[in-house]
């Protein structure tokens, strides 16, 4: 998260500080997920397909589901996304049992996003400064996964998880 601009640095780490749910999380089984928020990497040439295979995994557990995909006009002057983007209905706080974070690299808006979400379950692709998640899926050292690669890694140990 470190940038050449050190006092935005400096009101981003209060601001996830602030920000940090109090939510107890830990790792839950597929029938106890009800609801769900992920976070799409926005960089990746895949998303559409990736929000295709996120919508049909959890409507067929009839999941409530709640895709954020920002565009570039999507965040604020400090890098965390705005609230018509992360709420939604643009206004009333989410809840959600499952929170999963498909962004490869980690932004501050990732961790930002990972540390106020009050989900009981949380997954990322790396860990964050914050240590939001309860499980990582990261990819291999030698190969880049795509998001969609990602997501259907993911799906296979929630499957696993009883």
């Amino acid at each position: 998260m470190a940038s050449k601009e050190p006092v935005k640095d400096i009101f981003r780490r209060m601001m996830i500080r602030h920000s940090i749910s109090k939510t107890p999380t830990g790792i839950l089984p597929l029938g106890s997920i009800h609801s769900v928020t992920v976070l799409l990497d926005w960089g990746e040439s895949d998303t559409a397909d990736t929000e295709s295979a996120v919508r049909d995994f959890f409507g067929k557990r009839r999941c409530g589901l709640f895709i954020i995909n920002p565009g570039p006009k999507d965040f604020t002057c400090f890098g965390r996304l705005r609230k018509r983007v992360r709420l939604s209905d643009g206004k009333s706080p989410r809840s959600e049992d499952l929170f999963i974070s498909l962004a490869t690299c980690s932004t501050f808006a990732e961790q930002h996003e990972a540390a106020a979400s009050p989900a009981r379950f949380k997954i990322g692709r790396s860990q964050t400064l914050a240590e939001s998640y309860d499980f990582v899926m990261s990819d291999a050292p030698t190969r880049h996964n795509t998001q969609l690669e990602a997501f259907e890694a993911i799906v296979e140990h929630l499957q696993k998880i009883k």
